[in-house]
């Protein structure tokens, strides 16, 4: 039997023999109408429908993002789940070297060679300072207020 928004149909048992894919679908209703079951989605071939519920604001910001470029909103939205992997690994790469930049091996040294002591300079304005050295952030602002600009 085949339940799709309150109507329901059933698949007689020679379509079953013919499609196994029925024959999945059948199986599963058995056992729970809304489970989701992953070997019939490993085992389709065309799109399947992805849903989900969100905050109207958001629909319409993407709606209008869709728009925008020609496309819609299904397109945009599908777009953007298929490249999430992509994205998010190409922000994590670019924020691990950011971090490997402030978190050098020279600035570990100058950090364990200074640590818990005051560093006292005269910054590139002239001014008298003094820092005291806690992480590597306090050795990074030590070097930045040494250099000068212009």
């Amino acid at each position: 039997m085949l339940v799709n928004r309150g109507l329901t149909a059933v698949i007689p048992e020679s379509l079953t023999l013919i499609n196994p894919f029925l024959a999945k679908i059948q199986v599963m209703e058995k056992s729970n109408p809304k489970a989701l079951n992953l070997d019939i989605l490993k085992d389709s071939i065309s799109k399947v429908t992805l849903g989900f519920k969100c905050c109207p604001s958001l629909k319409l910001n993407l709606a209008t993002e869709a728009q925008q470029i020609n496309v819609t909103l299904s397109e945009y939205v599908e777009n953007i789940v298929a490249n999430y992997d992509k994205t998010v690994n190409k922000v994590l790469k670019d924020q691990k070297s950011k971090i490997a930049f402030y978190e050098n091996d020279v600035l570990k040294e100058l950090f364990e060679l200074h640590k818990q002591k005051t560093i006292e300079f005269v910054s590139a304005k002239g001014e008298k300072m003094s820092v005291n050295i806690e992480s590597i952030q306090d050795v990074f602002t030590v070097m930045i207020h040494t250099f000068k600009s212009k």
